[in-house]
């Protein structure tokens, strides 16, 4: 297997998209980190699996 060459252009494309991508602003950094809020959408994802799992999928 052979490692791609991380100057070729396509690479660099991405580079430069990336860079150029916008950056999070400081509320939706907290909005992101915030602890109650990882809980309630974590408990979501659960109960939504369990639905699946539950349902016989």
């Amino acid at each position: 297997m052979t490692v791609p060459d991380p100057t070729d252009a396509a690479s660099v494309e991405v580079a430069a998209r990336i860079a150029r991508a916008p950056l999070p602003t400081a509320k939706t950094l907290r909005k992101r980190q915030a602890i109650p809020t990882q809980l309630f959408k974590a408990a979501q994802f659960s109960a939504r699996i369990m639905k699946v799992v539950l349902s016989g999928h």
